[in-house]
């Protein structure tokens, strides 16, 4: 998980997220989301509610974004206002020393404000902003400190809450060919060709349909969805509204990803290159009658209403094998190149993991392999970042046996690469205990958000609460 990703995780805190970002309110009532409680929430604080939730999410949700919006808009004014009544504040110390404890804004265990600021403007977050938004995570954990004192977590809870929730570091090395070491020149291949003539014959035949296809097409789409039973007509005008947009000059991709209820809006709409018999039927037969950079009129499909964009076409070929002979040779003479080097590899990782004691011994003697490391591997994840899964790596690293400083001695096959590990997990009583303390506050932050969930749930119910029709309009 990179630094980016824990930053979104941790602004979700609790479970609530974070809280919009106060604005100049318009005195304008058409402009007004909702009214909670007598209180007015503003369009733009529903905007800027909406983008965090988006960058938080980190996916598109289709129909249900706005509602999910709403609901977190209703939240964070429940929150101020029973923290009002109760007379709980946030200091600035708190939050700087909040901010200063969160690890992804450290180096060396040290805060680093280059770090920090850096991460948070990735995210167009400015600091004023950001403090903000932490404010309020720890005012909501005074609140639920306030209405629930016995959330307390005993030596027990941590012991099972721990032997699920293990996480370990590492140092590893990963071996593959560089990009300059796996080369084959026309000599080779030619030769390699004379050589194996059935092989690539049969190679040819296997995989027919990559040197062949049927007319296609490469298409973008919009679409809006439709419930079956239920009156389509909101559907159908929404979907217009969007043509009339882009036949305006808005560009096609950008209307996809930002209304468009497919998961391909996160790409823009792109379907890539399909042929007949691949889209349901009113679909592709209106795909295939486009020309290139036209939009389609609204199409209806038993999943909604579409607006679709043809952005090429390719014409229908079959290749003969004297046409591909060469590139089918090529290829594999360089897997068969690549499979010896891994041989050859393999080998001498063997005869140097023997001799070494410590990942940074055996980057002494294989130097243009560089050292990485990783954080936070779960016990429960077989995943790890930026290196890729493997059940067997993971279950080693949290055997007993497994010492802090030093390579196991093993070498593991991860995706086409091959992995020696360190185990970097701090084993003193020192480093027990900040990972016990690590543990504990995970799990009162866990109980907290259960309780919080319930909470809200019941305030909701009490509140008076009113959405204005006309908000998106």
């Amino acid at each position: 998980m990179t630094k980016i990703i824990i930053l979104i995780l941790t602004l979700m805190m609790f479970s609530l997220n974070t809280t919009a970002k106060e604005v100049g309110h318009t005195k304008d009532n058409s402009k007004y989301v909702i009214m909670i409680n007598n209180k007015k929430i503003y369009k733009e604080q529903y905007d800027t509610m909406k983008k965090i939730v988006t960058m938080q999410l980190y996916r598109t949700m289709g129909g249900h974004l706005n509602e999910f919006v709403l609901e977190k808009l209703i939240e964070e004014e429940l929150l101020l206002e029973f923290a009002k009544k109760s007379n709980l504040t946030v200091s600035e110390k708190e939050v700087n020393n909040f901010i200063e404890n969160i690890e992804y804004f450290q180096e060396d265990g040290k805060f680093d404000k280059v770090l920090y600021i850096q991460i948070i403007s990735n995210f167009n977050f400015e600091e004023k902003e950001y403090k903000k938004y932490i404010k309020n995570i720890l005012l909501m954990e005074k609140v639920a400190n306030l209405l629930a004192p016995y959330l307390s977590v005993s030596d027990e809870d941590i012991k099972m809450f721990s032997e699920k929730n293990q996480e370990t570091k590492i140092s590893y090395m990963k071996f593959f060919p560089k990009q300059d070491e796996i080369k084959v020149n026309s000599k080779e291949v030619n030769n390699y060709i004379k050589k194996n003539k059935k092989l690539i014959k049969e190679y040819f035949i296997k995989h027919k349909r990559k040197f062949s296809h049927e007319d296609e097409v490469e298409a973008n789409h919009i679409l809006i969805k439709t419930t079956k039973g239920k009156d389509d007509s909101k559907a159908l005008k929404r979907i217009n509204e969007l043509r009339n947009k882009i036949i305006k000059g808005a560009k096609f991709s950008e209307i996809a990803t930002k209304y468009s209820e497919c998961p391909s809006a996160k790409k823009g709409g792109a379907l890539g290159y399909f042929s007949k018999g691949r889209m349901v039927k009113p679909f592709e037969e209106t795909a295939f009658k486009l020309k290139v950079n036209e939009v389609s009129k609204p199409v209806k499909t038993r999943f909604g209403y579409h607006l679709i964009i043809i952005t090429n076409k390719r014409k229908a070929f079959n290749s003969k094998l004297k046409d591909v002979e060469f590139s089918i040779a090529e290829d594999m003479l360089k897997k068969e190149k690549r499979k010896n080097f891994m041989k050859t590899l393999n080998k001498t990782l063997e005869e140097n993991i023997k001799k070494v004691k410590t990942i940074s011994e055996l980057n002494k003697l294989m130097p243009k392999y560089k050292v990485n490391t990783v954080k936070n591997i779960k016990i429960n994840s077989y995943y790890i970042r930026n290196l890729g899964s493997s059940k067997t790596l993971v279950k080693d690293l949290f055997k007993e046996d497994i010492k802090s400083g030093e390579i196991i001695k093993k070498i593991y096959k991860v995706g086409s690469s091959l992995v020696v590990v360190q185990s970097d997990r701090d084993t003193t009583a020192k480093g027990i205990k900040v990972e016990k303390e690590k543990f504990r506050k995970k799990l009162k932050e866990q109980k907290i958000s259960y309780f919080m969930e319930t909470w809200f749930t019941k305030q909701r119910r009490n509140a008076d609460i009113k959405i204005n029709p006309d908000y998106l309009k």
